[in-house]
């Protein structure tokens, strides 16, 4: 997390593991994202649905909820 940052401030870091196609607009058109499957972000809490999945607990978060993209 960036300095003066604490994970209770609502921020959480992870790696993104599946990205869906894109979002749609209003015409119809689809918007691909930004982010790629490997990225690591740091996201808003927000309104992320945790799931369980190969029994592993994983969060679907919208990319509007991701804050930033982090290189290593």
């Amino acid at each position: 997390l960036p300095t003066g940052m604490e994970e209770d401030d609502g921020v959480r870091r992870g790696t993104v593991l599946e990205v869906g196609p894109g979002w749609r607009a209003e015409n119809g058109d689809v918007t691909p994202l930004t982010i790629k499957i490997g990225d690591i972000v740091l996201y808003s809490q927000g309104r992320n649905a945790k799931v369980s999945l190969n029994d592993k607990q994983v969060l679907i978060i919208r990319e509007s909820d991701i804050l930033a993209t982090i290189t290593e």
